[in-house]
């Protein structure tokens, strides 16, 4: 008698074939000992002679998470709000991508526009609503991920809309017309738009001020992602694990509001965690400061779908000296506040939230005794879920955290984290 491995890996293991189809008698190897059964059978099996089915495979577990980015750039001055290109981007880089490393760069940054310095290479009819565009046609060239687009085909003029970074598969063609996701959200009327390439020269503007005079440097970017998960042949159930991006940090002054983060789904309104709220600004007079209240989750009632959704934690508040730090999610990351940021801007930073965390962060404190601290941000929502009746392909989306507000044009409040999708299938 045998033990029996079904589409399993062990060292020293016979390796016999499944039958292909029907219900089939698998004749074992005379000798005892540990078989495996490879690939893993979708139709009946027995075998000649009685043994048994000691284990299926070993959970698959895939984690989805907002893509991290780079290019090499140059910032000037103490309040350049412009970063010039010495590379191409790697990755997806475009509208709402924040910066998140580079000598003397603050938290905080995000892009706003860009000024492309080469031609467009593609030239096609779209309209933009959100996160989506629908392509109806192209005339020139090809779409794809990582091309930044514009509503003008002259070198050199500004855009404000953002990059594609995902192609919905099934909905068109792959380069022509279909849905693409993007780097962030916008509205566009249907008409004539341009795709670049932000290569080597290409201006990125950004909403907040760096703090160094630097040369080039390595830049890092966060962009959310999209996707299609496809189900694992012969996956029985899928377990869910996700968190919404958390909230950015608030400041000690109203001269900026913190964002929120976004939001994390999986399935077509199946299972949603939203961002947490951005840490409310201070108010002056010395009251109080809002809570950055953490986001809400919904798992949509159906069959074959069970599980828990948590809303997120809310930032806190330490009073006047120190600002608040952010909610913390179940996985943990939140980010710390910051000491004593006085009116001459002279202080710490705030803490981000650690990335793939939905937690919160921080908030900016202050040594004004009539202002209250920044509050941090609030954490996304949380979903614990197991899915039994599966179709085979399932939508997601995974956000970054919202930007942290700005203190005096200098300081900034941390980031929230960005959101994660842990997706382990069983079979």
């Amino acid at each position: 008698m045998s033990n029996i491995i079904l589409n399993n890996s062990v060292a020293g293991s016979t390796t016999i074939a499944a039958p292909s189809t029907g219900v089939q008698t698998v004749t074992l190897p005379s000798s005892s000992g540990t078989v495996l059964v490879s690939p893993f059978p979708s139709t009946g099996i027995t075998f000649n002679d009685g043994s048994t089915i000691v284990s299926h495979a070993v959970p698959q577990v895939t984690i989805l998470s907002a893509a991290n980015n780079s290019a090499t750039g140059t910032t000037t001055g103490t309040s350049s709000t412009t970063l010039t290109l010495n590379s191409t981007v790697t990755g997806v880089v475009g509208v709402g991508s924040h910066v998140i490393s580079g000598s003397g760069i603050s938290n905080g940054c995000y892009i706003t526009s860009f000024t492309p310095n080469v031609a467009a290479s593609v030239t096609f009819t779209g309209s933009i609503s959100g996160t989506t565009l629908t392509v109806t046609s192209v005339s020139s060239g090809t779409l794809a991920v990582g091309q930044a687009l514009s509503t003008s085909s002259t070198t050199f003029t500004s855009s404000t809309l953002p990059s594609i970074v995902y192609y919905v598969p099934g909905s068109g063609t792959l380069g022509g017309a279909g849905t693409y996701y993007l780097s962030s959200s916008a509205t566009q009327a249907s008409a004539t738009l341009y795709a670049y390439t932000l290569a080597s020269g290409s201006v990125l503007a950004m909403s907040v001020y760096p703090t160094a005079t630097t040369t080039a440097t390595t830049i890092g970017f966060a962009t959310p992602t999209y996707g299609v998960y496809i189900v694992p042949t012969n996956c029985k159930y899928l377990y869910i694990e996700m968190v919404g991006g958390g909230g950015g940090g608030g400041c000690a002054s109203s001269a900026s509001a913190a964002g929120t983060g976004g939001n994390t789904t999986f399935g077509t309104s199946l299972l949603t965690a939203n961002g947490g709220a951005g840490g409310r600004n201070c108010v002056s007079g010395g009251t109080y400061s809002y809570l950055g209240t953490g986001g809400t989750a919904t798992i949509t009632t159906t069959s074959g779908v069970s599980g828990i959704a948590i809303t997120g934690a809310n930032g806190n508040i330490w009073g006047y000296s120190c600002g608040g730090s952010g909610g913390t999610s179940p996985f943990g990351g939140a980010g710390a506040g910051s000491w004593n940021i006085a009116s001459s801007n002279t202080g710490g930073e705030a803490v981000n939230g650690s990335p793939n965390s939905g937690s919160g962060g921080g908030g900016i404190g202050t040594n004004d005794t009539s202002y209250n601290s920044g509050v941090g941000g609030g954490a996304g929502g949380y979903i614990k879920a197991y899915i039994t009746s599966l179709s085979s392909t399932y939508n997601y989306s995974v956000p970054i955290g919202g930007n942290g507000s700005i203190q005096g044009f200098v300081y900034m409040s941390g980031n929230g984290g960005s959101g994660v999708i842990i997706v382990t299938a069983f079979f």
